[in-house]
């Protein structure tokens, strides 16, 4: 009897709606979004690597490689940690299919010899066949892999994540995969300070001691009297306010940011209760209740409305202190 193994075959379903068959081989394979892997969906809901499948001598897994939800049959994979893939099984990739079958042995019959011939055949002690030859390793294509996002798994194995990026015949190694830890240890921190570059350019979360070169992106001189709660609000405001200078809508929400109060903008053809007589023509009053006239820096006021206001005008500038439960 001769037999002849594989690793199984997927079966999913295509654009067109047609089954297809991919059959696996010694290594891993991923299924996605992304037009490097093996399997593809076109579908925003899918990651761009979603579902790594890895075969080895004794079996396939199925590594779930997102933090969506994704289930073999009706359980729910544990992101980064091995499932094992039995006949049959079915992996649930967010409304898609993929359906596993195992590894088959196939049987050819035995010739049938006339009699006369196989007489003179002596007789053939059966013996334990040869086990079948391994198919060659397949390796990764290049830079076309996923990220590297099976740290959890092999560091909890005491190896390093660089080792989802070897061939598969040397992902077992003891040695090698604690050897590799020493250049994690000293490239990972390095990655991780790239992963969170966006996070330096956010005025909520970039470091205090990065907001004056997070101000000059804007061109924006944050004033050391400011608290850092305001120099990130008016970091994060100042695309609007550049937008609006000039006018009576910025003025009152620069000064609004540095007070915590709106102002009233009085201009000369408006009339306020409180004027005896209209104001000149190019001069507007700006009056601000505080509820502590202490806190506020009458200078720090005053620059802002410099900076804001037309060129051409001047202004009066009151500040009142009101009780805020009375206002």
């Amino acid at each position: 009897m001769l037999e002849t193994m594989d690793y199984g075959t997927l079966t999913y379903t295509d654009r067109q709606g047609n089954d297809q068959k991919f059959k696996l081989r010694l290594g891993s394979m991923t299924i996605g979004r992304a037009p490097e892997n093996e399997i593809v969906f076109e579908d925003e809901q899918i990651a761009r690597f979603h579902v790594r499948v890895l075969c080895l001598p004794d079996g396939c897994w199925a590594i779930n490689l997102s933090s969506d939800p994704t289930l073999v049959n009706q359980v729910q994979m544990v992101p980064n940690v091995r499932t094992m893939l039995r006949d049959g099984d079915t992996i649930h990739i967010r409304g898609h299919r993929v359906r596993y079958n195992a590894r088959q042995v196939l049987e050819q019959p035995s010739p049938v010899l006339r009699p006369e011939i196989a007489a003179k055949i002596p007789q053939i002690v059966k013996v334990n066949p040869a086990p079948p030859m391994v198919p060659a390793v397949r390796r990764l294509r290049g830079n076309s892999g996923p990220p590297r996002i099976q740290k959890n798994f092999y560091h909890d194995h005491g190896y390093s994540s660089y080792m989802q990026y070897l061939p598969p015949v040397y992902q077992e190694d003891d040695f090698l995969g604690r050897f590799l830890l020493i250049f994690e240890s000293i490239i990972d921190p390095l990655e991780r300070t790239i992963e969170q570059l966006p996070l330096y350019f956010d005025p909520r979360m970039t470091p205090d001691s990065f907001l004056s070169w997070l101000a000059s992106w804007v061109n924006i001189a944050l004033n050391e009297k400011w608290t850092i709660a305001q120099r990130r609000a008016l970091i994060k405001a100042a695309p609007d306010l550049y937008r609006w200078r000039g006018t009576r809508r910025g003025m009152s929400e620069y000064i609004k940011l540095y007070s915590g109060v709106k102002p009233i903008i009085v201009e000369p053809e408006q009339v306020h209760p409180d004027d005896h007589e209209p104001l000149p023509n190019y001069v507007f009053r700006i009056i601000l209740n505080v509820p502590d006239v202490e806190e506020v820096d009458r200078e720090m006021i005053e620059a802002i409305i410099e900076a804001e206001k037309p060129a051409h005008t001047a202004y009066i500038l009151e500040i009142h202190q009101v009780d805020v439960a009375q206002s």
